[in-house]
């Protein structure tokens, strides 16, 4: 037995497949504009990559010129521990047998006195 159907029914069911079409539409469309609103353009991305690569390239910059100051700076205090060896060198020598004969007065031997 098929049941008849009225216009009324129909209209009424066709609103309802209406609404439900015109409902998923609303959420394609949200959906997409979710989408469109939070990703990011190529010309966005090719935007971020310059900077980074400018970045990266000034981060490069600053790494060489720090890695050039130190080394002029280590050269340097090599050149003065230098100075300061040999002039502590020309001490001891100047005052050995002064700190041979203090080390073997109060020590009873030196550690300088040559076996």
């Amino acid at each position: 037995m098929e049941k008849e159907v009225t216009t009324g029914e129909l209209l009424h069911a066709i609103e309802e497949l209406s609404e439900a079409v015109v409902g998923g539409f609303s959420k394609v469309e949200d959906r997409f504009n979710k989408i469109e609103n939070t990703m990011a353009t190529k010309e966005e991305l090719n935007a971020v990559k310059l900077d980074l690569k400018t970045d990266i390239g000034q981060v490069r910059t600053d790494l060489q010129s720090f890695k050039s100051e130190t080394h002029e700076r280590f050269d340097k205090l090599e050149e003065h521990l230098k100075e300061n060896e040999e002039s502590v060198g020309a001490i001891v020598k100047d005052y050995h047998p002064h700190i041979i004969a203090l080390e073997e007065k109060v020590f009873g031997h030196s550690t300088l006195a040559e076996s």
